[in-house]
């Protein structure tokens, strides 16, 4: 993992003065509240973002990641990574990115996970 991808600065930046898809900064900025291991996409990913995410994901050194958005153009989208070489490799389980309003701890979702490479 590239370090300055992690620095506290540039979560408190404008993202669009990082060099970071705004979907991807999104995950990363979940990823730490959420306390998972890998970045995972939990909003709708547009299709014109995926060439972009796959290029930030590759420079910060990430090689797996997951989406646990249930958005309905999902197969598309995983049809669009397949093509730039981010493969589905199954189920997973993570913490979601926002706590449950009666007990205020993260709950545990499905997920697909996904490797580069």
């Amino acid at each position: 993992m590239v370090k300055f991808y992690l620095n506290k600065e540039l979560f408190t930046e404008d993202y669009r003065k990082t060099a970071i898809n705004h979907t991807a900064y999104e995950a990363v900025r979940n990823r730490r509240e959420a306390g998972n291991k890998l970045l995972d996409f939990s909003e709708t990913i547009w299709d014109r973002d995926v060439p972009e995410i796959i290029d930030t994901l590759m420079r910060m050194g990430e090689t797996e990641f997951t989406i646990s958005s249930n958005f309905s153009g999902l197969v598309k989208t995983l049809a669009d990574f397949d093509r730039l070489g981010a493969k589905v490799a199954g189920m997973t389980e993570i913490n979601a990115n926002r706590r449950t309003y009666r007990t205020g701890e993260l709950k545990r979702i499905p997920a697909i996970l996904m490797r580069i490479g």
